[in-house]
């Protein structure tokens, strides 16, 4: 057995991240599996990528992606700032080692493709989510019967936060005490950090999960706004107060298919705002598609559009025609 086959995460020291559950647990995963203390994690979006730094990064490193799908932000998806960020990490001399991702093959095939390079370079190569749901599922296939028990744990973990299941042994933690306080850029780094060899929250990491039980008083009031607009589409009103939009989306998701949180807190354009997420559980509609091909600028995933309150009749109405084809 050579050494990929063995190991394919073996020498990475730099992860780049999506701050997900998802991805959190799978940093943590990799850190673990890989025995290195000096892997250096970076979390960030799609839409974020432009502004990282790799000339910070250690001469000749080895990089690995977790849950980072190409951008898809805007009216017209801007693929090139993708483009820019693998040219930038290749020309400053490191190597993209791994792409443990689920949100689509086919366009990081060909952001490699106009960056000079390929998906056979990769020791762990991006998958569909038709076939994987969740980059922790991507790595757990790689990492197989190699990875220990704490390792699977947190694997199993970020797979099922992808499914909304947050009642896992290491997924209510990560989702707790980030949620709690999305804009605090140092919950994420040290939770991964700690829960990469650690069963359970210190006291740090306790607080902020404690602070995230005292948030969810909210929801109730939110999930007895809903208005039903017909067609299985029903809206509610975030400006209640502090909120878990994924616990919302997954408690409404029992009344209807798809879902509209107004004024509810997402990036947008780089920057943490109220706006409009429309999500849904349907794997056959592409919200995010739809309101783009509406001429709407959305960021967000196939299953979740964010994009600014202004739009929110249009992206709405664009949702409807599309359920009711």
């Amino acid at each position: 057995m050579n050494m990929i086959s063995a190991s394919p995460i073996q020498g990475v020291n730099i992860i780049v991240a999506v701050g997900s559950v998802d991805g959190m647990a799978g940093t943590a995963a990799c850190i673990r599996h890989s025995s290195n203390p000096n892997v250096q994690v970076v979390f960030t979006q799609a839409f974020q990528v432009n502004s990282i730094d790799v000339s910070k990064w250690p001469q000749n490193s080895k990089v690995g992606f977790i849950d980072l799908g190409v951008n898809n932000e805007g009216s017209t998806p801007n693929q090139q700032l993708t483009v820019d960020f693998v040219n930038k990490i290749y020309r400053s001399g490191h190597m993209i080692l791994f792409i443990a991702d689920e949100h689509g093959k086919k366009a990081w095939g060909e952001v490699l493709e106009r960056s000079g390079h390929s998906k056979n370079e990769l020791t762990i190569k991006p998958k569909d989510r038709t076939k994987y749901s969740s980059s922790c599922a991507v790595l757990s296939k790689a990492l197989d019967e190699s990875a220990d028990s704490h390792t699977k744990a947190l694997l199993y973990a970020g797979d099922q936060a992808d499914q909304m299941n947050f009642n896992t042994q290491f997924g209510e933690i990560f989702n707790n005490c980030t949620k709690s306080n999305m804009s605090d850029p140092s919950r994420r780094p040290y939770v991964v950090q700690h829960m990469a060899h650690h069963d359970a929250p210190d006291a740090k990491i306790q607080s902020w999960m404690n602070e995230y039980v005292e948030m969810q008083d909210n929801l109730p009031k939110i999930l007895t706004s809903g208005d039903n607009l017909g067609d299985g589409i029903f809206l509610y009103d975030c400006t209640i107060g502090r909120h878990d939009a994924t616990a919302i989306f997954s408690e409404a998701y029992k009344t209807s298919p798809v879902v509209v949180l107004s004024g509810t807190n997402v990036f947008i354009e780089g920057k943490m705002q109220a706006a409009v997420s429309i999500a849904t559980y349907k794997k056959d509609l592409n919200v995010l598609k739809i309101i783009q091909e509406a001429g709407i600028t959305a960021g967000g995933m196939a299953a979740k559009a964010n994009f600014a309150l202004k739009d929110r009749e249009a992206a709405i109405e664009a949702v409807r025609k599309a359920v009711t084809q």
